[in-house]
């Protein structure tokens, strides 16, 4: 039973490990065309946001939004690359997963590494609205991923 047991974790945690890894081309595209806004990254003001990728019955992405918890300039220039992002990187992870009718949730963090900004941030003010798409809660099932975290340094001058 302990064998059994252990294989069993060993599967899940191995599933889990090759779905991130064969996601790391679609956030790696994520991370290049979303750049965060100079202005946030000049006050020294951090994002905590979801990004929500619908996916439709039939296995098709059909819609691609912010959380409205995102800064308003970050949700500006989501909108302005959001169809530069590949989503046909995701059609084998969703034709594996047999995902349909749900959605694909990945956090976006943009924070400041120790040598840029230190800076006290109210908690509330940054989670309020995680997991609001549109004003409206997300309604259906949802497969959630790890976090793309984007750390911020101070430029070389």
């Amino acid at each position: 039973m302990k064998l059994l047991t252990t294989l069993f974790i060993a599967l899940l945690l191995s599933g889990s490990t090759h779905a991130q890894t064969e996601l790391e081309p679609f956030k790696k595209n994520i991370q290049r065309v979303l750049v965060y806004p100079a202005f946030l990254r000049q006050t020294c003001t951090p994002a905590f946001t979801n990004m929500l990728i619908d996916i439709d019955g039939k296995g098709k992405v059909v819609a691609v939004k912010l959380s409205d918890s995102a800064p308003a300039l970050l949700r500006d220039e989501f909108r302005k690359v959001k169809g530069s992002f590949k989503l046909e990187l995701l059609n084998e992870f969703i034709a594996a997963k047999k995902l349909k009718n749900c959605g694909i949730i990945i956090p976006l963090f943009w924070v400041y590494g120790n040598d840029y900004c230190v800076n006290a941030v109210d908690e509330m003010l940054l989670t309020n609205n995680y997991f609001s798409f549109d004003f409206n809660l997300y309604q259906k099932l949802t497969f959630n991923l790890q976090p793309i975290i984007t750390k911020l340094y101070k430029p070389v001058r």
